[in-house]
């Protein structure tokens, strides 16, 4: 995508509009899980949950301000690495066992089995690849 194709599409949607949306649903996501850290629950599969989801809320946070800036490339990386957050919590959700699995998963396990391909195949379909893959094209590999 050229930076052309970027500014348009922001051009058909109310930029600031969506940049508080993003904001507002980050800072809750973050705080949700600041509340699990907080009141001591953050052990086992709540610790990775938490984790996860304040990784999540950073990166879309981030994204709005980089693209607040237009910094496109950067911006696009940090959505492709939220959308990577997205996999993980949709694992940890349809599967009790992956938060720990992940939190005790060494590298060398955490990128093979964590991987976002083996992430969308294990999703049974629910996350497409032709999708991940345009945003790795915008922003990232």
């Amino acid at each position: 995508m050229q930076r052309a194709d970027a500014q348009r599409l922001l051009a058909e949607m109310n930029p600031v509009a969506a940049k508080v949306y993003v904001t507002e649903v980050a800072g809750e996501l973050d705080g949700l899980a600041a509340q699990v850290w907080a009141f001591g629950l953050a052990e086992g599969a709540r610790r990775a949950v938490a984790i996860v989801a304040q990784m999540g809320a950073e990166l879309a946070v981030g994204a709005a301000h980089l693209y607040e800036a237009e910094r496109w490339y950067a911006g696009a990386a940090l959505v492709r690495q939220l959308i990577e957050t997205e996999y993980l919590l949709f694992l940890f959700a349809v599967d009790p066992s992956e938060p720990e699995n992940w939190l005790r998963a060494t590298s060398g396990q955490a990128k093979r089995v964590f991987a976002p391909a083996n992430m969308r195949e294990r999703s049974s379909g629910r996350f497409r690849a032709q999708e991940y893959s345009i945003h790795c094209e915008i922003g990232g590999h």
